[in-house]
């Protein structure tokens, strides 16, 4: 590998019982599952590993207890991102520079990064040089860097300008490209997001920053080798993270049906009322196809999730009132009693699917615009044929 043919030739081949820190650097908790994955995969003992939240609005709600069993110490950062309170995340990216100084980072010590061009990791990444850094990431975030012709209707925002010419500069980071679709842009300033609108990525290859990348595809892809040697791929390391023999619900009886819901709300590209007469069929469509007699039908909501139920019919469904992801759930419990999981295009399906569950998403019966559409097949990555829901009125096939 890479990552060993490294830390023998420019580290030094250390002696048998010398230590060294890995540093696992997260942003979005659907990160979180990788580095779990990625711990165990490298069966890293405990006092030897540390995680680096970047904190993303959606850490509110994770259970810290649950995290911090797994790493010697948990390390929380404010998260810097594009705002015009530039002082104060100006003063965030202060603050985790010196933090860091004061962690005494030898040389000999590695970075795993989930989170690409993020600025926490950027800092860190373009701060120790030197060091061995390894980015863990979905194949969707790695292609972003061979879609250039796909982004030729996207402009950088004005922000991100002023970021590159003045900021990163001031701490020898990395330039990144903000860009915003034109059609959400006025005079250089976002005035709408939505899904496929946007992406942020970093101006230099990858290959140039992180000393290897591992690119996650899902379990039903074929790895290919590829032609830069510090890139490899791998499936996701998530079914060693189950544990077996853990009971998901009481009832065992019937096989459970989840669906994933979502904070559509203000989010989706779609108008409210319009989407919500989607997503009741797709409920509808499970009630038809899954009934209660033989099936147990869950709604699980989404961590950032509010009165969106409000606006559901789920007569047949129980709500699962846990705020954690679906991954950290799952991890969790068990996923022995569980017969199917269904969403819209939660990025929670895809990491159910490389858990071994039959996973089917219902996207492309939506009237989503043929950007967001193309949006989702990326992020997913190729999921079985039979993973997309190809009508209201035909039951989908097993994956597994």
């Amino acid at each position: 590998m890479v990552r060993e043919f490294w830390l023998q030739n420019i580290v030094g081949i250390r002696k048998k019982f010398d230590k060294y820190m890995r540093y696992f650097v997260v942003d979005h908790p659907n990160q979180l599952p990788l580095a779990l994955g990625d711990l165990n995969k490298r069966k890293i003992q405990r006092r030897e590993a540390i995680l680096v939240v970047s904190l993303h609005s959606h850490w509110k709600n994770i259970d810290k207890a649950f995290i911090e069993s797994f790493f010697s110490k948990v390390i929380y950062l404010p998260r810097p991102d594009f705002s015009w309170f530039i002082p104060k995340h100006f003063l965030y990216l202060l603050y985790t520079r010196v933090f860091f100084k004061s962690l005494n980072i030898e040389r000999n010590d590695v970075f795993y990064c989930f989170s690409a061009c993020q600025l926490i990791e950027n800092l860190i990444v373009s701060t120790y040089k030197s060091n061995y850094k390894e980015l863990i990431v979905p194949e969707s975030v790695f292609g972003e860097y061979d879609s250039k012709k796909k982004y030729k209707d996207f402009k950088e925002t004005s922000l991100a300008k002023i970021y590159n010419l003045a900021i990163y500069p001031l701490f020898g980071m990395y330039k990144t490209k903000r860009l915003i679709h034109k059609d959400s842009l006025f005079w250089g300033f976002p005035i709408k997001a939505y899904d496929g609108g946007k992406t942020h990525m970093y101006k230099d290859d990858l290959s140039f920053i992180y000393s290897c990348i591992i690119v996650c595809k899902n379990i039903n892809q074929p790895l290919i080798r590829h032609t830069h040697s510090n890139v490899i791929e791998e499936h996701y390391p998530f079914p060693a993270l189950l544990h077996k023999s853990a009971k998901l619900w009481e009832k065992e009886l019937k096989q459970n049906i989840i669906f994933l819901g979502s904070n559509f709300i203000g989010e989706s590209t779609m108008k409210t009322k319009l989407y919500v007469k989607y997503l009741n069929l797709c409920l509808d469509y499970l009630r038809k196809f899954y009934n209660e007699d033989r099936y147990n039908l869950f709604y699980k909501k989404h961590p950032a999730e509010d009165k969106e139920i409000d606006y559901l019919n789920l007569e047949d469904f129980e709500i699962l009132n846990t705020r954690d992801s679906m991954e950290i759930y799952l991890i969790r419990n068990s996923t022995a009693n569980v017969k199917a999981v269904f969403s819209v295009a939660s990025t929670a399906l895809r990491s159910s699917l490389n858990f071994g569950l039959n996973s089917y998403v219902f996207f492309q019966l939506f009237p989503f615009p043929k950007r967001t559409l193309e949006y989702y097949d990326n992020l997913f990555g190729r999921l079985p044929k039979n993973s997309y829901v190809k009508s209201f009125e035909t039951k989908v096939k097993d994956i597994f």
